[in-house]
């Protein structure tokens, strides 16, 4: 993921645990039940390239969600898949004050599309600007 966003090229990034202030929308849009986990990428300057988060409910569901800046989305970003029955990956573009970012959520069920109603609302459109903090 960090490679991604044009501003980590030669390995100019660094990465950490996202904190509880990072996650507190996510924490909050899906509940007390969900355990959720991420990871924040910023450059030499301090500014945020990538962000990622890992959501987990108690059915076993599993949501990854990734957004990294970009200066402009590749024109076949977008679109929704099912892999292999069990995978459904999403991609959307979002755009905030700013920046670009490509958001891409892959949602893990032996049920693909059938998680439970919050996973699947961020797994079908994607996170939110405010959801992951950017």
């Amino acid at each position: 993921m960090p490679t991604m966003a044009p501003a980590c090229a030669r390995a100019k990034c660094t990465s950490a645990t996202a904190s509880d202030t990072d996650l507190a929308r996510l924490r909050e849009f899906l509940g007390s039940t969900y355990i959720v986990h991420g990871d924040r990428v910023h450059d030499q300057h301090g500014v945020l390239q990538a962000a990622t988060a890992s959501l987990w409910d108690e059915l076993g569901d599993h949501v990854q969600l990734r957004a990294v800046r970009t200066p402009a989305s590749p024109p076949d970003w977008l679109g929704r898949t099912c892999l292999d029955g069990t995978i459904m990956v999403s991609r959307t573009v979002l755009h905030t004050s700013q920046a670009l970012w490509l958001v891409e959520s892959r949602s893990i069920s032996e049920r693909c599309g059938l998680v439970t109603t919050p996973l699947w609302v961020l797994a079908e459109t994607g996170a939110a600007a405010a959801h992951l903090d950017l």
